[in-house]
């Protein structure tokens, strides 16, 4: 199954603003609405080796290196995650850094991965990041500047 978007959202709430244009009988433009959320990235601006900042008050940079389709199972701390006969675990390997002047937290929750399949249907990630190469769940504080790589999967059909 080919997917056409990889959805990369943010917990960290990010703010955008929307504004209306004013028609041509002269009306007054209307203030801007706040929305909070991340919007989908299209599957053309989604794109490997490209950086993304994601969230507002914390926030976080994001590349994408690296996504593979694989059969093998992937253990986390005491947990295995593995797909079954009829799917494909999707392994997306990422460099985190933190773009900021004070130490920011990064663990399991700070971000949420969701692929988006060609029927539009979301599959959530397994809701665990690892530090490339390790096994253990990933629970660290990002000094200033740091870059690390890490890894996550979404299990799809």
């Amino acid at each position: 199954m080919k997917f056409r978007d990889v959805l990369i959202q943010g917990s960290l709430v990010a703010l955008c603003a929307i504004a209306t244009h004013a028609g041509a009988q002269g009306k007054p433009k209307p203030k801007p609405r706040i929305v909070q959320g991340t919007t989908q990235l299209a599957g053309d601006d989604g794109k490997i080796n490209v950086t993304y900042t994601i969230g507002a008050t914390e926030p976080v940079n994001i590349t994408l290196t690296e996504a593979k389709f694989t059969v093998e199972r992937m253990n986390i701390g005491g947990y295995t995650h593995a797909p079954s006969k009829t799917q494909k675990m999707l392994v997306l390997t990422l460099t985190i850094q933190n773009p900021t002047k004070t130490e920011t937290g990064f663990n399991n929750g700070t971000l949420k991965f969701t692929a988006v399949d060609q029927d539009n249907e979301n599959r959530p990630g397994i809701g665990e990041v690892v530090r490339k190469g390790s096994v253990e769940p990933l629970d660290i504080s990002l000094k200033p500047a740091q870059k690390i790589e890490v890894q996550t999967a979404i299990l799809v059909p």
